[in-house]
């Protein structure tokens, strides 16, 4: 069910309606939906739309959560990415390739990394996972 709610966001802030994908992202979260992955896909609607100070607030609480429970790195490379982090982006996801993190499978076709296609070491992170010759 969350999976649903991920892609109708997605499909939201592609259109550029950010307050649609929030509301969206919180739905599936309400209802059960992954906590850590759902707050960073909210964060990265929020920075998306211009509010960053937000989507920053987000990466706080999920360093604070993560000193009591397991948190994504993941998640963190989806905000940074919407806050035109690119170096940071680019880290997290290299950690989170470190820790064998499953969602890494997901970089080639989510569009929540078309900002970082271009660069050298994205591709190499996507080489590392098999996603690219």
């Amino acid at each position: 069910m969350t999976l649903s709610f991920w892609t109708l966001g997605t499909a939201y802030e592609q259109q550029g309606k950010y307050e649609e994908a929030v509301e969206t992202y919180e739905k599936g979260m309400a209802l059960g939906g992954d906590l850590v992955n759902s707050k960073a896909l909210i964060a990265r609607a929020q920075g998306k739309s211009g509010d960053r100070e937000r989507a920053w607030n987000t990466i706080r609480e999920l360093q604070e959560l993560s000193k009591t429970r397991r948190v994504s790195i993941f998640g963190f490379s989806i905000i940074y990415e919407s806050s035109m982090e690119k170096g940071l982006a680019i880290e997290t996801l290299q950690k989170a390739f470190g820790n064998r993190e499953t969602n890494l499978i997901q970089i080639k076709a989510w569009p929540h990394f078309d900002n970082l296609r271009d660069d050298p070491p994205f591709q190499e992170i996507e080489r590392r996972v098999g996603l690219r010759p």
